[in-house]
Parts: structure tokens; sequence; C-alpha cells
């Protein structure tokens, strides 16, 4: 399936060193940093088993603004992979930023699948799956692929970094009836890369 790198930050887990209340420039940079590391593993990883031809997207992440209820703040946002033209950079960025805050204003969902509509005849207006909520209340949110794509490079990035365990994992595949990124874990599992 590929190998995977996983740089550690110091100190443990991405989770368990860095306070995402409260980060300071150096603590942001080193998030981008590491965050930008896994998603380029995630990315050749994701190419291998799809199309090469999709070759990245634009990730967020975001959390609840602890002085005001109804705000999220966005923590780090960035583009990852190759050969993306500035038309394929604004709509991934647009929707994965409309997919985190559509999950952020549906405070009971835990995927963005909960809230998935594509009635609309145009696309653009389209509300896809693909973005995540953590246990500690962070969203993450990625649009380049297909919905369960999206969704599983949310949750592996998760993963990855720390801030998830096996049971939300499930939960949302769950939720998402994402049976496409529950294979993907299985696999990972069977290889000893979950």
């Amino acid at each position: 399936m590929g190998e995977w790198h996983n740089p550690e930050p110091p100190g443990g887990t991405l989770a368990s060193s860095y306070d995402l209340t409260a980060l300071s420039m150096k603590d942001s940079l080193a998030l981008l940093e590491l965050a930008a590391n896994h998603a380029r593993n995630i990315v050749g990883l994701m190419a291998m088993r799809n199309d090469p031809t999709r070759t990245g997207g634009y990730f967020t992440f975001l959390r609840p603004d602890q002085k005001e209820n109804n705000t999220v703040n966005l923590v780090i946002g960035f583009y990852v992979g190759t050969r993306l033209s500035s038309e394929q950079i604004a709509k991934c960025t647009q929707f994965a930023t409309e997919k985190a805050h559509r999950l952020f204003s549906h405070p009971k969902d835990i995927t963005s699948f909960q809230s998935r509509d594509d009635s609309d005849s145009d696309k653009m207006k389209h509300e896809y799956g693909g973005a995540i909520r953590l246990a500690c209340g962070l969203i993450f949110s990625f649009s380049g692929y297909k919905d369960w794509e999206n969704e599983a490079m949310c949750v592996l990035m998760a993963r990855h970094l720390g801030f998830m365990q096996n049971d939300h994992a499930n939960r949302i595949v769950t939720a998402s009836n994402n049976l496409d990124l529950r294979d993907l874990i299985s696999c990972m599992c069977e290889h000893n890369s979950w």
C-alpha cells in the first residue's frame, strides 16, 4: 500500500504537544509543517490506491471559539499536492471551507455526510461529505477527491496526528455509512499502518 512516514513532534503526538486553543506563531508553523508532511504521505497513498491524476486538494482545521459560542476559528489551512490549477485550488478551498462551516453549524453531527445535499442543479452549490468533528471539538475538512476519499483523508490525518482513537473513527464510519473508509481502515490494520 505504500510506506508511511510518521514524523512526531517533540514530546509525543500532536494532540499532546500543542494547545490548539491558543497557538503561538511558532507552534502554528510547527503544526503546519507536521500536518503538511502527513498530508503529502496520505495524498501519495490515495493516489496509489485510486486515480493517480487526482493529486491533492485543500485541508482546513477549524476550532470553536472559546469566547464566542457561534464562531469558529481557522487553526490552519493549506494546499497539498501537485498539478493543481488556480481553478481547482479555488474550488477545493470553497468546498473544504463550506463543509467545515456546515458541520460546525450542526453541533450534533460528527461528519458532513450527515447534512450532505447534492440536489441543486448547480454543482458549485452542492454540499458534500469530507469534514469530520473530532471528540476534542476540532473540525478537519478536505476537498480534492470524492466525498468518501475526502473523509478518509481527514480521518487518516486526525489518526496520525494523534487526535483520533479507533472508537471515534468507527462512529464516523457508521454516521457517514462510508463503507470504503471502513475497508481502507481494515486494510491499514492488516498492514499495521493504523
